[in-house]
């Protein structure tokens, strides 16, 4: 029968369902995996149906029988298949049956099945999914674990062999999904915050035995640099950062202290065996619950959490420790004093700690007592012989009521559990010696002193704390643990604590960068032998383990302790809101020294760490100080944001799997209202909670930034940082700039503010030769500003490409001024400077006729300012030069002349953008085309010469010499910088005018040169769930401006867009006509993102297949406060004109005005009124009237658009995009269609009542009442 089916066709062999079943043809059904692994990889069977059916087959049949061997040879053959498909790159074939097979493994699991071969198929089939690199694929496997249930401790008792009752599969569970992290962390980051909430929020159990530390030293050995934090975070969980299995040294010695008689059913025993022999975190909440049991007398406290045997002594023995407070004990003692009177003045315990047992008993027993009937003296002897025969420590009671009484403790909030771990032995003798009305005898104190000393021993085996840290780190080094650096005990003892803390922060850092982050992986000193206890017969395991990046996060888990304890005392001693003004200088020492810790720990992102740059620019003022702390307290704000991204998701999933139930008591309320959404705020709470620096840093710079804006109030804005003064006979002449500019020689400190004048510079965009850490910026910000910074970042990215130029320092212009145009000379010096850079990287292309080299001139501030100040593009293109193009593409030629001179006469001559947009509808309605894009070569030619004849109309001209063309854009862009529009923008969003602007000069790349270039802007979407998502716009045929302007008719970036805006429903996406760009297009948005360290704003431009980058803008969530609707959906309905795109805030109800110059007449006609911007689109221009009005509502424009991060950032509510709607400015009034309408139009007029939400795009006819939504 075997060799029969042996020889059939593989195509057919899994179609019979009368196959049989392999409880009785375990051979023959190990041959069938094997005709269906051999079968696949040898291509025999190879369609993607045929294949889904034999992985069906093989998922079923393995939950047949109750063969576990064969089961897991079935479960390896479906992960070896698995790792053929991942192999074969059939990667929809791969996600069908992870869909198929994985809920078949996870099911095994939660069902308490075979439970170890389903953990180790998840794995296989995990690293092939991984390793497969595709990110879709990847997300949905992590979906499937992170939504199974996870194998949670469930302690459940004692057993008969004293071990505690855990879920077997608990550890497992843990290794698997440690192990899949292992393989490619910061893909797995998901799955990472999933394991650290499941262990948080349900409880982890390892056993001394265990030896997790195996498992750490090899997560700590994989290559987790750019999820450093979370995995920190998720090794922090686990209770195994000890090197000794077991109880060896004093831990041994002190509970045998405790336990001097080893009775079997004593709790001190008890606690003793689960100390030497069980071994686990579990013993430090057991002393808890036994010194609240003494003090309560409560059993029940210790239910499953001692054996029955001593479970039923438990009330004899509460009773046995408070045997003093009892009459009928009291007056046997009080006679006994008197018949043993070499034992006078002793109090009840050390009495009968001293007194012969023999003698007592006899005297005891032989007669009777005043007061004390037979059967009460019969008791009392029982539990003092009791007492003789166990020792048992007693007075528990009365001394833990004493400290709760004496301090106040709060036992239900673990106050009191805290107190005796920070008390010393000696402290504890002395606050019990001072208690003279106490009566406690000595015995008992040193036994409970011994008692707590164990407890303190055990919890700093378990756990960490700052308490006695000091010590703690000088054991660590005595034992080779780390190498500190010299005096460094000295300093951290002795030293001002600025100058301890600047010491430890340089220590973490380099073990961080030495030890954890080593691609190095040492050998571990592993001495851990496994023996069979003599008493119990079970195994046990003694020995050590020791591993270098092991111990190295032991000693960085505690210096981290010791950090926050310096910070706070450096923040409570410079008392910023009450104190004297606070030094400037200690100021910028502590911002940068919070900012080394966020580099540290993997928190800090590059804007971060732009701003810790800039606190070096010379002659820094407070009004400067105040935008550094103002931005750094945002982006702060970001990386607690992330705390919520990163867990709420998971967090939900834990808990809809596991209940809320079994949840720690911690994160339950006090008032039991134990909802989902309650306990993930305090679990993400919690989180940031134990990340204690995120909040002294949130709240030091809120009153850092309040008290210097109070200083600016009452001081004025004035140097406060990096004072120098310039030489009078350097720097003072365009000529003496220029050569400070072109100087080659001797490379200057860009970070010393007193390297006289020389930070003038120009720097090249190019890959750095030098290679840089992490928190050293490629050139100084203060002088070429954060666009600059992200074109260099990007140039130093392998495989990423940034179009080549150079920056000019924001300090050029402040030393030359319009002198590089008005004085010839200077003109002359300039351009031959700038020549000898340009035809460097252009390749001396820039002005060659017949290979020429187009540039793009861009400002470059230090804070984002979108939209507000000038670019000018296509620099270089003469009239000879057009024709050049032209033989190639007339359209492409023309348009971009076209282009150039609108751009230039905007910038510098100060033209009203206005005179170019009438020329361009005007001459669209003339040749009948909708869209520029549509006319032909020699129309485009006919329109720009209409620009240039309206430019020398106006008695401009337009340079025709391409390096006088570019030194006109260079000082536009300088001048924009003090544009009216640029001065007032700064006002309204809190920035200084004293830094200027950089310029950037580079080659230009053309996103409008053919249909097959695309030119987009890109937000990388960062959801809770860790996928990263394109969102966005892009238009083919194009350059940047038009999609950034918010004028031209804009794409989707992918189809989750088209899903959720209905404007978008029936365009292209990008991802659907472009697949290739879109794939490109992801896979560096990410890399560039896990770089940079938040999420994104990229501007890109796709020519002749090559993606550039052209900008990138760390995305911040401007928070303001919103509003919803009061109506029900339902209720809404009828008013609904439409869907725009969602662009900024909430709901905004208010009156329509079409001209910017109305918006004042409108509010006093209506006066309370809001009033709702209406405008065709939206220019940077119009900054003003947006933050005059109260919502913008625009016909074109995307959500990348420069005006919506404008409505964004001045906290207005906005909808852009609605494209049925068109504005007739002539007539004040807007029409949008609607097929609802009688006549297929709704009319708007100034005045009348409209509408819009920015949650969702959609706009509404008529008022709604709004209320408070919150932020």
């Amino acid at each position: 029968e075997i060799e029969g089916l042996v020889r059939m066709n593989p195509r057919e062999l899994f179609l019979p369902e009368s196959q049989p079943d392999f409880k009785q043809n375990t051979l023959l059904w190990e041959r069938i995996c094997l005709i269906a692994r051999n079968s696949i990889e040898a291509g025999e069977i190879a369609g993607d149906r045929a294949i889904m059916h034999i992985f069906e087959f093989l998922s079923r049949k393995s939950n047949d029988g109750d063969d576990r061997k064969l089961q897991l040879f079935i479960f390896r053959t479906l992960s070896s298949l698995c790792a053929l498909l991942a192999g074969g790159g059939r990667i929809g074939l791969l996600q069908e049956v992870v869909g198929l097979v994985m809920p078949v493994l996870v099911s095994e699991v939660e069902r308490g099945g075979n439970f170890t071969s389903a953990f180790a198929t998840i794995y296989n089939i995990g690293r092939s999914v991984i390793e497969s690199g595709a990110i879709g694929l990847i997300d949905y496997f992590e979906d499937i674990l992170v939504r199974s249930k996870f194998s949670f401790p469930e302690i459940s008792g004692i057993a008969s062999d004293w071990s505690v009752i855990v879920n077997s599969s608990h550890l497992e569970n843990i290794r698997t999904w440690m192990n899949l992290i292992e393989i490619h962390p910061p893909v797995m980051k998901k799955l990472s915050a999933s394991l650290i909430v499941n262990l948080k929020l349900y409880g982890v159990f390892l056993k001394d035995t265990d030896v997790f530390q195996r498992d750490i030293s090899r997560l700590l050995n994989s290559n987790y640099r750019d999820v450093f934090y979370l995995v920190i975070s998720l090794a922090s969980v686990f209770p195994a950062f000890y090197h000794d299995i077991g109880a060896t040294g004093d831990i041994r010695s002190f509970t045998e202290r405790i336990d001097t008689n080893h009775r079997m059913n004593d709790l001190i025993h008890f606690m003793r065996k689960q100390v030497h022999v069980e071994s686990s975190s579990q013993t430090v909440f057991l002393i808890q619950r036994v010194m609240e049991f003494w003090m309560t007398g409560d059993r029940r406290l210790l239910k499953n959490m001692v054996p029955p045997e001593v479970y039923d002594g438990l009330d004899r023995i509460y009773r046995l420790i408070n045997l003093d407070t009892e009459e009928a004990p009291g007056r046997l003692y009080l006679e006994a004093l008197r018949r043993f009177p070499e034992h006078g003045g002793k109090k009840f315990w050390d009495f009968l700690n001293d007194v012969d047992q023999e003698a007592f008993m006899a005297f005891a027993s032989g007669r009777d007592f005043d007061g004390v009937t037979d059967d009460e003296k019969a008791v009392a002897l029982s539990f003092i012989s009791l007492y003789f025969d166990t020792r048992l420590p007693t007075e528990m009671t009365k001394m833990l009521h004493f400290i709760r009484d004496r301090f106040s403790l709060d036992v239900s909030k673990k106050v009191i559990w805290k107190f005796v771990y920070e008390i010393s032995d000696d402290d504890f003798r002395r606050m019990l010696d001072d208690a003279r009305t106490m009566d406690i005898s000595k015995v008992n104190i040193e036994k409970f002193i011994t008692f707590l000393h164990v407890y303190r021993l055990l919890f700093d085996k378990y756990n960490f704390t700052d308490v006695r840290v000091t010590e703690k780190l000088k054991l660590y080094a005595a034992e080779g643990l780390f190498d500190p650096p010299i005096n460094f005990f000295d300093i951290i003892e002795k030293a001002d604590t600025l100058i301890a803390l600047e010491v430890l922060l340089k220590t973490q850092l380099v073990l961080k960068d030495e030890i954890l982050l080593s691609e190095r992986v040492f050998e571990p000193l592993d001495t851990i032998d496994l023996k069979r206890h003599i008493a119990f017969g079970i195994p046990s395991m003694y020995g050590s383990y020791k591993e270098k990046k092991f111990d190295t996060l032991k000693v960085f888990f505690h210096m981290n302790l010791m950090r926050v304890r310096f910070f706070e005392t450096i923040i409570e001693r410079m008392d910023i809101a009450g104190g004297p003004p606070p030094s400037c200088n200690e100021v910028k020492k502590i911002l940068k020294l919070f900012i080394k810790t966020f580099v540290i720990d993997g928190l800090a992102n590059q804007e971060m760490l732009n701003y810790n740059n800039l606190l070096e620019t010379p002659n820094l003022k407070l009004s400067q100080l105040r935008d550094i702390v103002a931005h750094t307290l945002t982006i702060h704000g970001e990386i607690s944001d992330r705390f919520n991204e990163t867990f709420k998701y998971v967090c939900r999933e834990a808990i809809r799997n596991l209940g809320v139930e079994r949840i720690a008591r911690q994160y339950i309320p006090h008032d039991d209202n134990a909802s989902m959404e309650v306990i993930i705020d305090r679990f993400v709470r919690n989180q940031i909670m134990q990340s204690p620096l995120l909040q002294l840093f949130d709240n030091f710079l809120i009153s850092l930034r309040d008290r210097i804006i109070s200083d600016i109030r009452d001081r004025g804005d004035m140097v406060c940082l990096n004072e120098y003064h310039r030489q009078p006979d350097v720097g003072n002449s365009v000529w003496e700039v220029i050569k400070l500019l072109d100087d080659p020689s001797d490379p200057f400190d860009p970070y010393d503010p007193y390297d006289g004048d020389r930070y003038a510079r120009i720097h090249d965009i190019k890959k750095n030769s030098v290679v840089h850490d992490e928190v050293e910026r490629y050139a100084p910000v203060w002088e070429i500003g954060s666009k600059a910074h992200g074109l260099l970042f990007i140039a130093n990215m392998e495989g990423i490409n940034a179009p080549p130029g150079i920056i000019l320092s924001s300090e050029l212009y402040k030393r030359l001024g319009d002198a590089i145009i008005s004085d010839i000379e200077s003109r002359r010096q300039m351009i031959y400077l700038l020549k000898r850079y340009i035809d460097k990287f252009t390749g001396n292309r820039f002005g060659n006729v017949r290979n020429p080299q187009l540039l793009s001139v861009r400002s470059g501030a230090v804070f984002s300012m979108p939209g507000v100040m000038d670019t000018i593009t296509n620099v270089g293109l003469t009239p000879e030069i057009v024709e050049h193009y032209a033989l190639g593409d007339a359209w492409f030629a023309w348009d971009c002349y076209r282009r150039f001179i609108q751009d230039l006469s905007i910038s510098f001559y100060g033209i009203d953008r206005q005179v170019f947009e009438n020329l361009m509808y005007s001459y669209k309605s003339r040749v009948g085309v909708e869209l520029k894009e549509r006319m032909t070569g020699g129309q485009m030619a006919e329109l720009a010469t209409q620009y240039r004849d309206e430019i020398i109309r106006r008695g401009f001209h337009i340079p025709e010499d391409p390096y006088e063309q570019l030194l006109y854009s260079i000082v536009a862009v300088f001048r924009s910088w003090n544009s009216s529009v640029a001065r007032k923008y700064r006002e309204m969003v809190n920035i200084s005018d004293e830094w200027g602007t950089a310029v950037i000069i580079q080659n230009m790349v053309f996103g409008n040169s053919s249909p097959q270039c695309v030119t987009g802007v890109v937000h990388s979407r960062y959801h809770g769930n860790e996928k990263i998502d394109l969102f966005g716009e892009y238009k083919t045929r194009a350059q940047g401006h038009d999609v950034v302007s918010g004028v031209a008719r804009v794409f989707p970036i992918s189809e989750d867009q088209k899903k959720v805006y209905k404007t978008f429903a029936a365009m292209p996406s990008l991802e659907e006509k472009f697949p290739e760009f879109y794939g490109m297009l992801f896979n560096t948005v990410q890399r560039i993102r896990d770089r940079w360290g938040n999420d994104l704003q990229i501007e890109f431009t796709i020519e002749k297949g090559t993606l550039y980058i052209l900008q990138v803008r760390g995305m911040v969530n401007h928070i303001f406060e919103v509003e919803e609707f009061v109506e029900s959906p339902g209720a809404l309905e009828p008013y609904l004109l439409g869907q725009g795109l969602a662009a900024s805030g909430g709901v905004v109800s208010g009156r329509a005005v079409f001209d910017i110059e109305r918006i004042d007449a409108v509010r006093e006609r209506f006066h309370g009124d809001r009033v709702i911007l209406v405008r065709p689109e939206t220019n940077p221009e119009d900054v003003v009237g947006m933050e005059r009005s109260d919502g913008i509502l625009t016909c074109i424009g995307g959500m990348t658009s420069h005006a919506v991060l404008q409505m964004r950032r001045l906290g207005k509510t906005g909808v852009s995009y609605f494209s049925i709607m068109h504005i007739d400015e002539e007539g004040n009034r807007a029409c949008v269609e609607n097929t609802s309408a009688e006549d297929g139009h709704v009319f708007i007029r100034e005045g009348d009542f409209i509408t819009i939400d920015g949650s969702t795009g959609n706009v509404f006819m008529g008022y709604h009442a709004t209320m408070k939504r919150g932020i």
